[in-house]
């Protein structure tokens, strides 16, 4: 094995080339043609153009990664996580055009690529399951009552899928034939297969999993277990290492567990056996046959590198680790850091990374696929970066990825950095013993309040943005005072996420200035560099970071937050009612549903349109009620972002 195709992109591909150079191995990245730039291309050793955007065209097209192949002379071929790491006809393929494939054996692939052929082997050799049932492709009204007597809440799953995609809970009985059909549609074109298992939801339990190792001379280890319990739409946000609370009967009844169900298949490489904890008690989820993306949390706690041991077990080296090697050292967190607007639902958030900066901290790992100048696409997954902390202890890691986090500047693209922040200083977090799948769910609220600004941050970064447009415009003014300026009563006009911001101010002399109405004095300004100013505010220092894009402009204090505002030059009075019935898309995608017609009178708060954007589903629904005056597109569509679907006339109130 001397050249590895890496069948993936972003930071996943990145992260397989560092392991490839470790071990002086070259590598080949694939690329989609709008990823002809991208970081992953451009670390490899070679690249390799396999199509247009779409990913049925480029990264899920396995007649053109074998060509990529072929033409590039790699020899083996390494499929990261997510799109075809899981398919065995893609491992199959790989192996007739006989190159070396860096996964698990075919056969064990197929046992567990079906969550329904998973539960059956995990019963056969003692691994406790969920109450589910196997959903007929037509269920007749003896299937759905089969069904019901798992007792609500239900869970419907694609059988052949991963990631949480698609998963959608049934809490009523008369839900249940409307999400089959939407779910089976889904999962058809996720996955390729419509099949479906419905399994009785546990309610309160955690996400426990259990990441294993095995060669191909029959040896098999466990590198102990991950909790993942913090999820939004079972999408994982944070994960931590090891699994804090289990007690150590528990622990060791999970990770034998794991390696009965594993060694059930004769599991070569690395893989995942997920579990739900409820209690004392646990029941299996799913085998992921691939490396994680968490994975990076157990290689901070063991300090084994599972790259290289993907890499080493594929060509034919015994291990040369014994479960008695193995510990596990301190504890590791990890976060990940999605291009997503919270406040509007998570809607997923296109655009260009202006700039990205992360503080270098001792016990730091950031793991990207984006850089300044990479654009951010509806074709692809929104996963920006993840940062991986590890320290002695919980508490330790928590206040360095809390620091980490209010450090990464990310311009360009909206995320939820603000949000994860929030989730790591709330009491559930700091109660281990609260952690459970459905709790971010449940505290919506309260997170989001959280992870707003606050006015003191705002009126920070609104005075910083102040002096940092003086400062340019006119040039120098703040160095050469005008005879009576600094006198003048200032007003500047800001346009942010609020809606218009006021700032009232005063240039008292060269470098300060008085903000009145916010409490602040500004008595030192310095240029820092050439995107920004050292700013010395009610006697502390901040060094303020500046993009500007066109008209917007992002602005940043470390440990104060960041925002996005726009100069206002005129103010005008205009009225925007008229827009109060536009439908418009939160960002480009496709529009997979149109739920309503015209002339149909709707309500406010009635879904409108489905729309599908990074791989997430998300319906648009009514901001008021009335009724649908004109449609502006049509299922299949592609849109942009801010593009108008229908616009509903508002109902009149009466007075």
């Amino acid at each position: 094995m001397e050249k590895i195709l890496i069948a993936n992109r972003g930071e996943i591909a990145l992260r397989i080339v560092k392991s490839c150079r470790l071990m002086e191995l070259a590598s080949v990245a694939v690329y989609s043609e709008i990823d002809r730039d991208s970081p992953h291309v451009q670390a490899a050793d070679q690249g390799h153009c396999i199509g247009p955007a779409a990913l049925e065209d480029s990264y899920l097209n396995i007649d053109n990664i074998l060509a990529a192949a072929a033409a590039t002379g790699a020899d083996a071929v390494h499929p990261g996580y997510g799109l075809l790491s899981e398919n065995p006809e893609f491992a199959e393929r790989v192996l007739a055009a006989g190159l070396i494939w860096i996964g698990p054996p075919v056969a064990a692939m197929r046992a567990m690529s079906s969550k329904i052929s998973a539960r059956e082997l995990a019963l056969a050799h003692g691994v406790p399951v969920v109450p589910a049932r196997a959903l007929p492709q037509a269920p007749d009204a003896a299937a759905l009552a089969d069904i019901e007597e798992l007792g609500l809440p239900l869970l419907l799953k694609a059988a052949a899928g991963g990631g949480g995609i698609g998963m959608r809970e049934i809490h009523a009985s008369a839900d249940l034939s409307a999400q089959i059909g939407a779910a089976q549609e889904q999962a058809k074109r996720q996955f390729g297969s419509s099949e479906l298992l419905v399994e009785r939801l546990l309610t309160g339990a955690r996400h426990v999993e259990v990441q294993v190792l095995g060669d191909q001379h029959g040896n098999l280890v466990h590198l102990y277990d991950r909790d993942c319990s913090l999820q939004r739409r079972r999408q994982k946000l944070i994960e931590e290492a090891p699994a804090p609370e289990l007690s150590d009967d528990l622990r060791r009844r999970l990770q034998g567990a794991a390696l009965a169900l594993a060694a059930a298949v004769d599991y070569q490489g690395v893989g995942t056996v997920e579990f739900l904890v409820s209690g004392d008690d646990f029941y299996l989820l799913e085998m992921n046959t691939r490396l994680q993306v968490e994975h990076g949390v157990t290689e901070a706690v063991t300090g084994i590198d599972l790259v290289e041991q993907q890499l080493r077990v594929a060509r034919g080296e015994p291990l040369a680790l014994e479960q008695a090697d193995i510990h596990c050292h301190g504890h590791a967190i990890e976060a990940r850091v999605y291009a997503e607007r919270p406040r509007q639902d998570f809607a997923p958030c296109t655009g260009t990374v202006l700039a990205f900066s992360s503080e270098q901290r001792a016990g730091l790992r950031v793991d990207s696929g984006v850089a300044a100048g990479v654009n951010v696409s509806h074709y692809y997954d929104g996963l920006l970066c993840k940062l991986i902390v590890h320290r002695p202890e919980r508490t330790q890691a928590t206040a360095l990825l809390q620091r980490s986090l209010a450090g990464l500047w990310l311009p360009g693209v909206e995320t939820n950095q603000a949000f994860l922040g929030a989730l790591l200083a709330s009491p559930t977090w700091g109660d281990p013993g609260r952690l459970q799948v459905a709790v971010v769910e449940e505290q919506m609220p309260e997170l989001l309040a959280a992870a707003e600004l606050d006015l003191a941050s705002r009126q920070l970064l609104l005075a910083a943005a102040t002096v940092w447009r003086f400062r340019r415009d006119p040039p120098a003014a703040d160095r050469r005072p005008w005879p009576g300026g600094f006198q003048l009563q200032r007003q500047s006009h800001w346009r942010t996420d609020a809606g218009l911001e006021v700032v009232a101010w005063q240039w008292l002399e060269a470098g300060v200035y008085q903000f009145a109405d916010a409490e602040l004095l500004v008595t030192h300004a310095v240029e820092a560099a050439a995107d920004g100013l050292l700013l010395e505010i009610n006697g502390s220092r901040h060094r303020l970071q500046v993009v500007q894009a066109g008209e917007s402009m992002w602005v940043f204090l470390p440990d104060v937050g960041a925002l996005r505002l726009e100069a206002v030059f005129a103010v005008g009075s205009a009225s925007a009612a008229a827009a109060d019935g536009a439908c418009v898309s939160h960002g480009p995608g496709q529009v997979l549903e149109v739920l309503v017609g015209a002339g149909q009178e709707v309500e406010r708060g009635d879904a409108l349109v489905v729309i599908e954007s990074m791989k997430m589903e998300s319906t648009l629904q009514a901001a008021v009620g009335g009724q649908v005056v004109a449609v502006a597109v049509s299922a299949g569509d592609i849109i942009a972002s801010g593009q108008l679907l229908l616009n509903i006339a508002p109902q009149e109130i009466e007075q």
